[in-house]
């Protein structure tokens, strides 16, 4: 991370390194040792502790939580004009991925540390813009007083659109006939909108 601060032309005095861990005693200890030595370098810093993810059904509550705790951070900070990085280098690859994806919906910047030849290596930051036709049908739902998808409610939502959001992970089956919006995916459309009126 040191090496990123240097080769991207900041400096301590300017830079606000924010670290995210787990709960577990392990992660824990790892960002209070990081902490520690960047806190001795003359950095700010900031440790957030993100729920664990252990299992399948931690999944949703895992990923909703990173969202939350991450992209409120960097909407916070990009709207002060700072510059954002985001190190992919380390974490579960489930959770990197959603970090690169809302770095790169604000207009962020993501990198990663190579051990094979010890450098660090910008990513390419494609334009992510999430369909507005999809975030408009799930806000409609979000926005309403049930979250629950069914024959006698179905918030002009297609046989189509269901299957979709079902296959894509947006939705998830609760009974028959019936569906939700997954956790994740009620902190991501949220983060979609926020953005979305930022820009506008």
């Amino acid at each position: 991370m040191e090496q990123a601060v240097e080769k991207f032309g900041h400096k301590p005095d300017d830079t606000l390194i924010f670290l995210y861990s787990t709960n577990s005693a392990n992660a824990q200890l790892a960002a209070e040792t990081i902490q520690e030595y960047f806190n001795s370098k003359k950095y700010e810093t900031q440790k957030i502790v993100v729920q664990s993810i252990n299992s399948e059904d931690e999944f949703d509550k895992g990923l909703a939580d990173l969202l939350d705790k991450v992209a409120s951070k960097m909407i916070e900070w990009k709207n002060r004009g700072s510059d954002i990085y985001v190190n992919v280098t380390t974490g579960f690859k489930a959770e990197s991925i959603f970090l690169a994806l809302s770095a790169f919906m604000i207009g962020g910047k993501v990198y990663y540390r190579y051990e094979t030849f010890n450098d660090i290596i910008l990513l390419p930051s494609p334009p992510i813009i999430p369909d507005q036709n999809i975030v408009n049908k799930l806000s409609q739902i979000l926005n309403s007083s049930t979250y629950i998808i069914s024959k006698s409610n179905r918030y002009n939502l297609s046989d189509e659109d269901i299957e979709n959001f079902t296959k894509n992970g947006i939705l998830k089956e609760k009974d028959k006939d019936a569906y939700e919006i997954r956790e994740w995916v009620k902190k991501f459309i949220d983060f979609a909108n926020k953005i979305k009126k930022e820009t506008h």
